[in-house]
């Protein structure tokens, strides 16, 4: 149950009327003795009404607003949501106090998690309408992210050896046998926001991405352009985002990409949300025909709030590949699903599983059938924001793939963690 003294917003500074204590009372409140700087005589009526640790943290946090100590502030109302994230009060003066600090980034982020959580149609409203604040006041920035990404299987070779087929047994080539490896990523990207009439919001993005190994011909890099055009009011949203791309290998340009995102959303009550999702792309790979072509997706997500720190959600995709060798082409199924969960040291845990069946249509070269892949992901996710250095919170993941083909090429299995930070500027 909680607290008396977030138990619903007051229309100043947005606390619980129970701060107040109750109407008829001759007595002032822990929130009238706040209000009236008596900071003392607040801390003792708190005594005084046995008050739980979280609602002694919350008027400790009014206090160092009410003094301007906002950092101090800031740092009481994290402690609160990370042992109830779903609180809206101590979100919504937290959002507002990051923007007041010029953490533009972190106050967006807030922003958008009321609008999830706040069931009132007015407060997402008045969140949104903040969101425009904040991209006024920063219509651009600058994200950088680097990780150590080890690997037992750099490029996704195969452990088997020997390549049967109709005319006979190969010995397949040491550079398609999976190699170990460790590589440095590095992302850097910039972007710039657009306020149009109506509340539609325009992003453009650009990219560039760099992994690299200590066997070079494994190194990769791109470069992306993307504008996405969206909305979100009224438990609704849209995104078009079409999008390009460059990619290399070994320092060799690889393939170039096109492609077109859509995505409808609906808040379908104050815990469940339900997302649709299209995607179209044509690749033109340059060292092979056979893999140019266009490629579809189309997919649905729910997500479900299960408890105040804790949600699920499960995916369902349909992947179709139309590539110019019919040996390549595919129509494959993906199930998913994902639980998240926050703690009260805050530790946020994301764990995934997903498995995908990929029948192609027609026969490998070499062979009189046609290639058929089940691929098998389990991941894991660890975040803790108490866990800083220079402004930016690391983020630990990995991921075990089982990729199972009836063509010896395809049937490997990896193993790959990354460790990196994420720091927007």
């Amino acid at each position: 149950m909680m607290t008396r003294l977030l138990f619903c917003l007051c229309k100043a500074i947005a606390v619980c009327a129970g701060l107040a204590g109750p109407a008829a009372a001759q007595v002032p409140g822990p929130l009238e003795l706040i209000q009236a700087r008596d900071f003392d005589g607040a801390r003792a009526a708190l005594d005084a009404q046995n008050a739980s640790p979280l609602d002694r943290r919350f008027a400790e946090a009014l206090i160092a607003q009410s003094t301007g100590d906002r950092l101090r502030a800031i740092a009481e109302l994290r402690e609160i949501l990370r042992v109830r994230p779903d609180l809206v009060a101590p979100r919504r003066i937290l959002a507002s106090l990051l923007a007041q600090t010029g953490q533009y980034g972190a106050a967006e982020f807030q922003y958008r998690q009321l609008v999830e959580l706040d069931p009132n149609t007015d407060n997402r409203s008045a969140y949104n309408r903040a969101l425009r604040t904040l991209f006024a006041r920063k219509p651009f920035g600058f994200t950088a992210s680097g990780a150590i990404v080890p690997s037992t299987n750099i490029n996704r070779g195969t452990a088997t050896e020997i390549f049967p087929t109709d005319f006979g047994d190969f010995i397949i080539d040491e550079d398609n046998l999976g190699q170990t490896g460790i590589g440095l990523s590095l992302d850097l990207g910039v972007f710039r926001r657009f306020e149009l009439p109506g509340g539609r919001r325009l992003q453009l993005d650009a990219k560039t991405a760099l992994i690299v190994y200590d066997k070079a011909q494994f190194n990769q890099h791109s470069f992306t352009l993307r504008a996405t055009l969206s909305d979100a009011r009224d438990g609704k949203s849209y995104s078009v985002a079409p999008e390009i791309s460059r990619a290399y290998l070994a320092g060799e340009r690889y393939y170039d990409r096109v492609a077109l995102a859509l995505a409808r959303g609906w808040t379908l009550n104050p815990k469940t949300a339900l997302i649709l999702r299209a995607q179209g792309e044509y690749r033109d790979y340059t060292t092979s025909d056979s893999l140019t072509g266009p490629r579809y997706e189309l997919g649905a997500e729910v997500r479900r709030r299960l408890d105040p720190r804790t949600s699920l959600t499960g995916s369902l995709a349909y992947k179709i590949g139309n590539t110019e060798s019919p040996a390549f082409q595919y129509d494959g199924i993906e199930l998913g699903v994902r639980a998240n969960r926050a703690f009260e040291n805050g530790i946020q845990l994301g764990l995934g599983l997903s498995y995908e069946t990929r029948p192609y249509r027609g026969d490998f070269t070499g062979l009189t059938f046609a290639r058929q892949d089940n691929i098998t992901a389990l991941d894991v996710s660890v975040f803790n924001d108490k866990w800083t250095f220079q402004g930016a919170a690391p983020t630990y993941s990995c991921k075990l793939t089982w990729a199972q083909s009836n063509v010896a090429f395809y049937d490997y299995t990896v193993q790959e963690c990354s460790i990196g930070f994420t720091r927007n500027f």
